[in-house]
């Protein structure tokens, strides 16, 4: 293969950890993410090694690749929520029930109306604070865009805005760093 299909795959997996990421936690998307981050994970190493057409670039790719896609699963929602997300104030919690599960432990979902608007709220994660008991107040993060679920604003880290740009220039900068090695000295 020529070594420009290997480049547009490396700048390919920069994408896709990071989106991956994304649309994981994403309402009826999970799988798209589930393999954007598989791919993007797994085809950015490959491809600096290609295209630097040493070793080295591999081990570099796999830590890098690693942190993209971590960054990407604990981080891009919270990014995206803290670029597109709309507060809304002075909601209240209608209903509340126990959803219980075999593979998983019980959780709590909260049915909160927002001005005549109603949200079903899953915790974010296992650690998300409760949104409240039936009657009370809350605020939510609503995603404009409708790609994720609304949070509680304590949902929402505040690494994100530094954790997912740092991955991707991570990834970047190992891309233009192999592009500018001069070629491998051939055996003879």
């Amino acid at each position: 293969m020529k070594r420009k299909v290997f480049v547009v795959l490396a700048f390919l997996g920069v994408v896709l950890a990071p989106v991956g990421g994304l649309f994981g936690k994403a309402d009826h998307a999970g799988w798209v993410g589930a393999v954007g981050m598989a791919v993007g994970g797994i085809a950015f190493p490959f491809a600096v090694t290609l295209v630097s057409r040493r070793l080295w670039p591999l081990f570099a790719g796999l830590l890098a690749g690693l942190f993209a896609v971590l960054a990407g699963m604990f981080f891009a929602p919270s990014l995206w929520l803290k670029v597109d997300a709309e507060t809304l104030t002075g909601c209240e919690v209608v209903d509340e029930r126990t959803v219980t599960s075999t593979k998983s432990p019980s959780t709590t979902v909260s049915t909160v109306d927002c001005a005549g608007e109603r949200f079903e709220i899953v915790p974010f994660t296992s650690s998300s604070e409760f949104v409240g008991k039936v009657g009370s107040e809350t605020t939510l993060l609503v995603d404009r865009t409708g790609l994720l679920k609304p949070v509680r604003p304590s949902d929402v880290e505040s690494a994100a805005v530094w954790v997912v740009p740092l991955a991707v220039l991570l990834q970047l900068a190992l891309v233009v760093v192999v592009l500018r090695l001069p070629p491998p000295k051939e055996e003879k």
